[in-house]
């Protein structure tokens, strides 16, 4: 567990070692006072311009298997009547999808499918999506699949509820300008169907910007799906392949969270609304990313190995989705030296980041 920032940057006067301990305070000179109020102004310049606290921003998840069934009730008791479900085109026919597409008509819930989101996706596959939304009739967004899918629908939910002027105003520096997202976004209830990228529970939405072959994103708190629907048995059909890629991202998120730059580290922010996505490691993130570690130790050659293996396949997603992915929503950032190698190489080679790992 960290040290807190205070401990953290005391000095031996303030401390006192065990000699001076024992001199009278009138015997121990002017040149030691001078060096003890030097520590302590010290201690305040650090709090003034360090960061001083760290938040708890996670969004709402739901586990267990068949809870995808549940999506129309949720929808329903929200008030929505029209929604637009984002997927690829392999999804589009398989039976995650469609036992979404049998919830929403129980609860009389009208949807708009696009089935075109792009594995690693671009700023054009981007904008296509966002141009089908904005010809649609809906007023809540369901993700169904992995981390290009959700990342393509936070996209699509800011990009059509706040249209910039400029598609990289949102975007993070240096590429963009990292413009404040205006207000709440409409209702995103994230389905994943892997178990690796976390997605479900952060603000991020990360692409490749074609023109630049660079691998960006854009980072807000508003941008976290209204709830998560981790099912089980969405994962059922997912090859082995995918299955060992997605659980090796779950460890390296665990382990990238748990090495984090500490909070305290982080200039301190104008404004609290200020505060990054990702914060820096801390005592919270660091138990969630702990155990994420040891359910991939115990679970993920199970779950690859036997798909029909219902205990490891809901243990790699239980880690994906509550403990990697809580772990790292609450860092400052992943990029450590792990992501900052490998996105580049993804982007040009177009590989999922999860592959390349």
């Amino acid at each position: 567990m960290p040290k807190s920032p205070l401990v953290a940057r005391r000095t031996t006067p303030i401390l006192e070692s065990e000699k001076d301990r024992h001199v009278p305070r009138a015997r121990r000179g002017r040149g030691y006072t001078r060096q003890c109020r030097e520590a302590k102004l010290e201690i305040l310049n650090c709090s003034m311009t360090h960061e001083i606290a760290f938040e708890m921003a996670a969004s709402s998840v739901r586990f267990g298997a068949g809870v995808t069934r549940e999506v129309g009730m949720d929808l329903a008791d929200l008030g929505i009547r029209k929604v637009l479900v984002i997927t690829d085109p392999v999804l589009r026919h398989m039976r995650p999808l469609q036992r979404v597409i049998e919830s929403l008509d129980a609860d009389g819930i009208a949807c708009t499918v696009y089935d075109r989101v792009r594995v690693e996706p671009n700023d054009e596959s981007f904008r296509d999506a966002i141009a089908f939304a904005e010809q649609s009739d809906y007023s809540a967004i369901v993700a169904v699949g992995g981390g290009s899918t959700i990342d393509t629908a936070k996209a699509v939910n800011l990009y059509t509820c706040y249209p910039p002027e400029d598609f990289l105003d949102y975007v993070n520096p240096p590429i963009g300008k990292d413009l404040p997202v205006p207000g709440p976004l409409n209702p995103l209830i994230a389905i994943p169907t892997t178990a690796g990228t976390g997605s479900e529970t952060t603000g991020v939405s990360i692409f490749d910007l074609s023109k630049m072959h660079a691998k960006t994103g854009i980072a807000s708190r508003r941008l976290k799906p209204t709830i998560g629907l981790l099912d089980p048995e969405n994962t059922r059909t997912m090859p082995a392949q995918v299955a060992a890629a997605s659980g090796l991202d779950v460890l390296s998120h665990a382990v990238e969270s748990y090495t984090a730059m500490p909070y305290w580290d982080r200039p301190l922010p104008d404004r609290p609304l200020m505060r990054p996505a990702y914060q820096g490691s801390n005592p919270i993130s660091d138990v969630w990313s702990l155990q994420a570690m040891r359910l991939v130790a115990r679970y993920l050659v199970r779950a690859v190995e036997d798909p029909s293996d219902d205990e490891a396949r809901a243990n790699m997603m239980m880690a994906s989705g509550r403990f990697a992915g809580f772990g790292w929503m609450m860092q400052h950032s992943r990029i450590t030296m792990i992501d900052a190698g490998f996105r580049p190489f993804c982007s040009w080679q177009r590989l999922p980041q999860f592959a390349a790992l």
